[in-house]
């Protein structure tokens, strides 16, 4: 079912492109993470780091299944210089302004966006935005989210994550070992918060300074992130503009119901697990 959205532009967020034109000439900043050297982009506005990965592709046998830590690439660099695939939406629905328009299942990547910093010995609070899009589609990747003007203008490090979309986020299905148990785009949203504890301090930012902030979907998501006691050692303060708290959820029962309808458009036995991440 096709949902039309009127995407709400923060006004805080600058309304640019990734593209590289305000780039500088110089080599890129490099930081040690704990999977390895990342080197970004520096920007007139400070430096960007962009398509990070905070989980392994949520692929094959772990489709449907909470994410797990990325492979680490040391002795490697990473080159976090183009943002990455954008998760799947329904219906492969796109909105936004100039996106990029790759959507893969591969998607659990972020951005990282660095004011310019003077004095290194500070740590810089933390922006951890969580996009709109009613949990079917949207993207921390999309140019609309752009956090070089924000981070910049607050100093502040600003942190925009991708997270599971539609079916492939939330599908109920199966019984028993292996079930396919929903709410995998919040799980998502977790494990990048985590990312942001481990890894955050090697780009400037306070890891004991942490602001979750979303809009529509992704405010929804910071009221659930604030009642769910599974999250709420891995931020701080909270800002949710313009929650749908009207929303409902569904029972088990009815989800399961969704998720058998789902097996068979994929051919597959409703519950049959292995065919369906096959």
């Amino acid at each position: 079912m096709a949902h039309l959205l009127l995407l709400l532009t923060l006004s805080v967020l600058a309304i640019v492109s990734f593209c590289p034109r305000s780039a500088t000439k110089d080599p890129g900043p490099v930081v040690k993470t704990k999977y390895g050297a990342i080197q970004g982009v520096y920007v007139e506005q400070g430096s960007m780091f962009l398509g990070i990965p905070f989980a392994a592709p949520p692929v094959g046998d772990l489709r449907w299944k909470p994410p797990q830590p990325p492979a680490p690439w040391a002795p490697g660099t990473f080159m976090a210089t183009n943002v990455s695939f954008e998760c799947v939406p329904i219906n492969n629905i796109t909105l936004g302004l100039g996106r990029n328009g790759n959507t893969s299942e591969d998607c659990l990547y972020l951005n990282v966006f660095v004011p310019m910093i003077t004095n290194t010995s500070e740590k810089l609070p933390v922006f951890f935005w969580i996009h709109g899009g009613d949990f079917l589609l949207g993207s921390a990747m999309d140019p609309l989210y752009d956090g070089r003007f924000l981070a910049n203008s607050t100093r502040t490090v600003v942190v925009a994550a991708n997270y599971r979309l539609s079916a492939l986020g939330f599908l109920v299905a199966g019984q028993g070992e292996g079930a396919a148990t929903g709410n995998y785009g919040i799980l998502d949203q977790i494990a990048a918060l985590q990312w942001v504890q481990d890894n955050i301090a090697e780009f400037g930012g306070d890891k004991d300074r942490v602001t979750i902030f979303g809009q529509s979907a992704g405010a929804y998501s910071v009221v659930l992130h604030m009642t769910l006691g599974k999250s709420d050692h891995l931020f701080h303060r909270a800002i949710a503009a313009s929650p749908p708290l009207s929303l409902f959820f569904k029972t088990r029962l009815e989800a399961l119901l969704f998720g058998d309808d789902f097996a068979r458009l994929l051919n597959c036995t409703p519950g049959d697990m292995d065919c369906m991440r096959a």
